[in-house]
C-alpha cells in the first residue's frame, strides 16, 4: 500500500496558490522596497556585539549535511536612544558564506547602521535590494498566475 503513495497525483486547488502568490510576491516586494530604500536612510556608527559561526550536522538517510550560519547583532544609537539590529542586509537569502561574514563582522567591530527616519528600530548593515528579491518576486507572480489560470 505504501509504494503505491508516490503514484497518487497531489491536486492543490488553484485559489490556495493564489493566496500562496500573493504572500510570496508581497514578501519579495516588502524585501525588495525595503532595500532599494536603504541606499538613502541615513547611517549612524554601530559597534558589533555578538558574532559567532553556529555549525549545524542534518543526518538523513545515510547522509550527512553540514550548515554554518552567522549570528550577528549590532548596538546603535539614534536621537540619544538605543537600538540593537541583527540585519545584514533585505531579502531572504545570503549566498555570503558564514565564515566570510563572520570575519567582516566580528565582535566589537565599529559598523554603519542605516536605520529608517521614521523607525529607526528597522535597519541594516548593507544597503541595497538583494537579488533574492527578484527571485522571491518572480516565484510568486509564477505560483499566482498558475492559480488564476487554473481556476
Amino acid at each position: 500500500m505504501l509504494e503505491n503513495i508516490s503514484s497518487v497525483p497531489i491536486s492543490i486547488p488553484p485559489e490556495a496558490c493564489i493566496v500562496l502568490g500573493v504572500i510570496i510576491l508581497t514578501v519579495g516586494f516588502w524585501n525588495f522596497r525595503n532595500g532599494k530604500a536603504t541606499l538613502n536612510w541615513p547611517s549612524v556608527k554601530g559597534i558589533v556585539t555578538i558574532s559567532y559561526v553556529e555549525k549545524t550536522v542534518h543526518r538523513s538517510q545515510g547522509k550527512t549535511k553540514t550548515t554554518r550560519t552567522h549570528h550577528l547583532a549590532y548596538d546603535y544609537e539614534v536621537n540619544e536612544i538605543a537600538y540593537q539590529g541583527s540585519r545584514k542586509r533585505f531579502g531572504l537569502i545570503n549566498f555570503e558564506g558564514a565564515s566570510t561574514s563572520f570575519q567582516k563582522y566580528h565582535i566589537n567591530r565599529e559598523v554603519m547602521v542605516r536605520y529608517r527616519p521614521s523607525k529607526p528600530s528597522v535597519c541594516c548593515l548593507e544597503p541595497g535590494v538583494n537579488w533574492s528579491s527578484y527571485v522571491v518576486m518572480t516565484v510568486g507572480a509564477a505560483v499566482l498566475l498558475y492559480g488564476l489560470i487554473a481556476l
